[in-house]
């Protein structure tokens, strides 16, 4: 009787330990190859979890399913970016940026730091690859701040015709509140946008941003916040000018994406101005609004000439 037992123990205590490597191998399998890098099973669950945290959703299969395609892409992307930084070996980053983007994640989850470190503890997420998440993409702007700064030419003759038209008078400034939907160029991007807006139709705008844009802005409900007008891209501009509060533009196109914008409010500030200190704004987001065409530019020729392999 003993033998029987012990020989009924060690069967069970083997189809336990294969039962858990079996569960253990289909985590880890290989979803998808990204040139040198990897999407496994586990990868995915992970960043699942992680947007359905920042997103401030319920963790259920049905939540689950809905961000999933969501979080594959994300995978992707920043997989492609890593690879770009590893291979020019970027080490430096904005590290204010950092701090102020965590602070936005804690106080739009409603807690503080511990508390925030807390909320990934319980999904069974290490806090620091959740910042970690964050740093390739601020050392993807490094990347691309070191790459293109050279060609980043102003036209000062632009510029200081714009202050002329403010120096005679008491300026209006016009400032759009946005919520932004950004989509990759597809071959069947047509069919995204009539998804895209009988979604904006039917669950608002802010939910479809966290299911479709592929902007970290889509953490936030797509949430822009305020631009000026004359900061604004000058095809987004455009827009804007037959767009009222409330509604939404058609698709905007901008190298390698759409960006569909909704005006949450408008002001029309009057004030008198600091000429200085207005020139160096325009300049640094005239610089910054090229930085992120380069950006969109480079990160779509890298993942165009990238090998991506689907595993089934």
């Amino acid at each position: 009787m003993k033998l029987n037992f012990f020989t009924k123990l060690i069967f069970l205590i083997t189809l336990f330990t294969f039962c858990n490597e079996a569960n253990s191998n289909i985590n880890n399998k290989i979803l998808v190859k990204i040139g040198n890098e990897i999407v496994t099973g586990v990868d995915l669950e992970n960043e699942i979890k992680i947007i359905l945290t920042l997103e401030n959703l319920k963790i259920n299969q049905q939540n689950i399913n809905a961000v999933k395609p969501k979080a594959l892409k994300s995978l992707i992307s920043l997989s492609v970016k890593r690879s770009e930084i590893n291979k020019y070996q970027v080490k430096e980053y904005n590290k204010l940026d950092l701090n102020n983007y965590i602070k936005e994640t804690e106080k739009r989850l409603n807690t503080n730091n511990k508390g925030l470190r807390n909320i990934f503890k319980r999904i069974g997420i290490d806090y620091d690859h959740y910042k970690d998440r964050f740093k390739i993409e601020l050392l993807w702007n490094t990347l691309i701040f070191q790459i293109y700064k050279n060609q980043i030419n102003i036209n000062m003759v632009e510029i200081d015709n714009e202050l002329d038209d403010r120096k005679n008078k008491e300026l209006v400034v016009t400032e759009y509140n946005l919520s932004e939907i950004e989509i990759p160029q597809t071959k069947d991007v047509k069919a995204t946008f009539e998804e895209i807006y009988k979604s904006i139709k039917e669950r608002g705008f802010e939910k479809t941003a966290k299911k479709f844009s592929s902007s970290i802005s889509s953490a936030n409900d797509g949430l822009v916040g305020w631009l000026n007008t004359k900061s604004l891209i000058k095809s987004y501009a455009i827009e804007l000018a037959d767009t009222k509060k409330g509604e939404v533009t058609r698709p905007i196109e901008i190298q390698g994406y759409y960006i569909i914008l909704k005006i949450n409010d408008v002001k029309n500030i009057e004030k008198n101005i600091d000429l200085n200190k207005v020139k160096k704004d325009i300049i640094e987001q005239k610089k910054q609004n090229k930085l992120n065409l380069f950006s969109r530019s480079h990160y779509s020729n890298i993942y165009n000439s990238t090998l991506i392999q689907y595993n089934e």
